[in-house]
C-alpha cells in the first residue's frame, strides 16, 4: 500500500496548521515526524487517521484520489494524548468492547497484543485505577489489537519506564512489514533506531529530513 498527501492543507479558526503539505509513505516502512510543539504534528496524524477533512489538496491511496481518508479502504491504528478509554472496564474488557466494534476480535488476541506491552491480561482492576504507564500500554495495545495497515503513533513511549519502551520498540518493528506506521516523538533515539525515513515538521510545512 502506498498512501501520498498533495499539496495538503488545514486551518483551524482560521489558523493555517497545514500548509501544502507533501509526503509520501508506503507498506514495509517506519517513518519518524518531528517538530517542535504547535507545529503541527497532531494536526497530520488526525487528518491522516480520517479524523478532519482538508481544506484543500488531495490523499491518495495507491494512486486513488480522496479529499479525507477513506476509512473504508484502510485501517487504521491511532495512538494520541488522552486516547479514549474506559475507567469501568478491566484492560482485557476493554480491548475486547473496541476490538468488537470494527469486528470480530477472539479472546487469545487479545492475551497476545496485551502481553506483547507488558499488561497482565487476567489484571481484574478497572483501567480507572491503572498508572499513567499502565494507559499508555494499553492504548498502545488497542492501537496494534487488529494490525492495521496505517499505524499513527503520537509520543508511544510517553509515561513508559526502561522495559516498557523496548517492547513497544520491539512490536513496532516485529509488526513492521505488515503496514504503514508513522511515528511522533521528541525522543532521537527512538527516531533514530526505528525509522527509515524522517519528516520534519515547522509551522505547518513538511520536509524531508536529510
Amino acid at each position: 500500500m502506498e498512501i501520498e498527501l498533495i499539496n495538503a492543507t488545514k486551518s483551524i479558526k482560521k489558523k493555517l496548521v497545514l500548509d501544502c503539505v507533501n509526503m509520501k509513505m508506503e507498506t514495509g516502512k517506519v517513518y519518524g515526524l518531528v517538530g517542535e510543539n504547535g507545529s503541527g504534528k497532531t494536526m497530520l496524524l488526525r487528518v491522516l487517521a480520517g479524523l478532519l477533512h482538508l481544506d484543500g489538496g488531495k490523499i491518495k491511496i495507491d494512486n486513488i484520489s480522496y479529499d479525507r481518508m477513506d476509512l473504508k479502504q484502510v485501517t487504521v491504528g491511532l495512538v494520541l494524548e488522552n486516547t479514549t478509554l474506559y475507567g469501568q472496564l478491566t484492560g482485557f474488557e476493554n480491548l475486547m468492547y473496541l476490538g468488537n466494534l470494527r469486528s470480530d476480535t477472539a479472546d487469545n488476541q487479545v492475551w497476545d497484543i496485551m502481553r506483547s506491552v507488558g499488561l497482565d491480561p487476567m489484571d481484574k482492576r478497572k483501567v480507572s485505577s491503572y498508572s499513567l504507564g499502565m494507559k499508555q500500554k494499553l492504548a498502545l495495545a488497542q492501537a496494534f489489537l487488529e494490525h492495521p495497515q496505517l499505524l499513527l503513533l503520537d509520543e508511544p513511549t510517553n509515561a513508559l519506564d526502561e522495559e516498557g519502551c523496548k517492547k513497544i520498540q520491539n512490536l513496532i518493528m516485529e509488526r513492521k512489514n505488515e503496514g504503514i506506521t508513522l511515528l511522533v516523538s521528541h525522543d532521537k533515539n527512538v527516531i533514530s533506531e526505528l525509522c527509515d525515513q524522517i519528516y520534519e515538521i515547522s509551522d505547518g510545512k513538511v520536509r524531508v529530513q536529510e
